[in-house]
């Protein structure tokens, strides 16, 4: 027996076969990747550009914004100066009632026969100069500026008598720093 038996044309037969039945496969395998991602994909697609759309305008918004912020933040400076003037000039209100009461307080007090002629407030510290005609006068001068309200420590600077006048200035201490605020 000697025939040889040639399994050639099977072995060519059977390789064709297990070719078109794996290519079959990997063919299937790929249009099943591709369906995938073409049914995950094309909605993310979809979703980047209506996000891409949307966010189109928001760097003209945020230099509008910019904008916008920079010229509240200007206003809000203004506001503050305003506020702040505002606050100063009611204090100044304040210390000109003050100072108006203060006088009049002064006027109402003083003898007939003497009179201040300066007035000066620095600091703390008040000086008044005056003249008065007798010294009974000038005594009660003393007196009432002595009692004047938001002042103590009255110190005599100097009482002089020329041409019959009594001339004096004394010096006043204030209660608070903002007196000549």
């Amino acid at each position: 027996m000697s025939g040889s038996l040639n399994f050639l044309p099977w072995r060519a037969q059977r390789r064709k076969s297990l070719f078109w039945l794996w290519g079959r496969y990997l063919f299937i395998a790929l249009c099943c990747v591709g369906i995938t991602l073409v049914i995950v994909v094309q909605p993310l697609h979809a979703s980047l550009r209506v996000h891409k759309s949307m966010a189109a305008p928001f760097p003209a918004l945020n230099n509008r914004q910019q904008h916008a912020v920079a010229g509240l933040e200007a206003k809000l400076a203004q506001l503050a100066q305003i506020r702040q003037s505002s606050d100063a000039m009611k204090k100044r209100q304040q210390n000109l009632h003050h100072w108006q009461q203060s006088l009049v307080y002064l006027s109402q007090q003083l003898p007939e026969d003497t009179w201040i002629t300066e007035l000066v407030v620095q600091h703390n510290t008040l000086s008044v100069e005056g003249v008065g005609l007798s010294a009974e006068g000038t005594l009660a001068c003393e007196t009432v500026l002595a009692a004047w309200p938001g002042f103590h420590q009255l110190k005599v600077n100097h009482i002089t008598r020329r041409n019959g006048e009594i001339h004096f200035g004394f010096t006043l201490q204030g209660e608070k720093d903002d007196i000549d605020s």
